[in-house]
């Protein structure tokens, strides 16, 4: 009785191996995971067996053809893409085309894609493009567009305050105005019609009063910009001749004005204290 006990957990233990063999074989098998298939979580995409990684890739679709392909990249890196779907029954023509100087230019195909294609292209650098993709054959599909962004994952930013016009603010803050002691500029519309953009004491950009058309237009040196992800990086107020405040800088966001125009409508004020939300940004590669 010993014995036949003994046999029989061996059994038991083998059956239950030879199952955990069988489901990692059907896990990795290639005909189960040969088509691109989406997962259950929203905005992810699965890849075929044995080809590049394509989560939270962008799925274009059109008849019974996908295309999966990086939306965003990495300067330095490839723009990924494969062809799939059911339409892909007998032997077709891929094709991508990019749109270079105002005509469609050709940069990938594949001929005899019986059950898809993958490709990738290389050397873009920073910046937007449009491409389209084409399935030729019975039933295929033609010109379908799709655009990709290629970004420097290298920068960094540093965040600061800026103010436009070359009238030095007052800096001491008269007892319950609310203002503060920090530095500021405001814009003198009878003064010069180009004045300085500042952060603190550094000159980042110029602007220039219209009166014919009463605008203030601001224009950042290359290496500023507003910060990004802002609604209101510019806020700004006016004041009429005299009233241009004396007791600290005005709390900015008390401003009446606040969006992310850098043209300014003037209103007839002769003074615009005008607050920038700005970024510097440098790239490491």
């Amino acid at each position: 009785m010993k014995i036949f006990t003994t046999k029989l957990l061996g059994l038991v233990i083998s059956a239950l191996l030879l199952g955990a063999c069988s489901q990692m074989a059907t896990y990795e098998n290639e005909d189960l995971t040969n088509t691109l298939a989406k997962s259950d979580q929203s905005g992810f995409t699965l890849s075929p067996y044995e080809t590049t990684r394509f989560e939270n890739a962008m799925v274009s679709e059109s008849g019974d053809f996908i295309l999966t392909y990086t939306e965003n990249v990495c300067l330095g890196d490839d723009i990924l893409f494969t062809f799939g779907g059911t339409g892909f029954t007998g032997n077709r023509t891929v094709q991508v085309q990019e749109f270079v100087n105002d005509e469609w230019v050709q940069v990938f195909q594949q001929s005899q894609a019986s059950s898809g294609a993958s490709g990738n292209l290389s050397g873009y650098e920073v910046g937007t493009y449009l491409f389209r993709w084409k399935v030729a054959g019975q039933g295929g599909v033609q010109n379908v567009e799709f655009t990709v962004e290629v970004e420097d994952c290298n920068v960094s930013c540093e965040y600061e305050t800026g103010y436009v016009g070359n009238t030095i603010g007052e800096t001491e803050p008269a007892q319950g105005n609310g203002n503060n002691n920090a530095w500021w500029y405001a814009f003198d519309i009878e003064g010069p019609t180009t004045q300085n953009v500042y952060q603190k004491n550094n000159v980042i950009g110029t602007a220039v009063y219209d009166e014919n058309a009463g605008t203030i237009t601001i224009n950042f040196d290359s290496s500023y910009s507003l910060k990004e992800g802002e609604s209101e990086s510019v806020k700004w107020s006016s004041y009429a001749d005299g009233l241009l405040p004396t007791g600290g800088r005005p709390t900015p966001g008390q401003s009446l004005n606040k969006g992310t125009d850098l043209v300014i409508d003037t209103n007839g004020d002769r003074y615009y204290v005008i607050h920038l939300d700005v970024q510097v940004c440098t790239s490491a590669s």
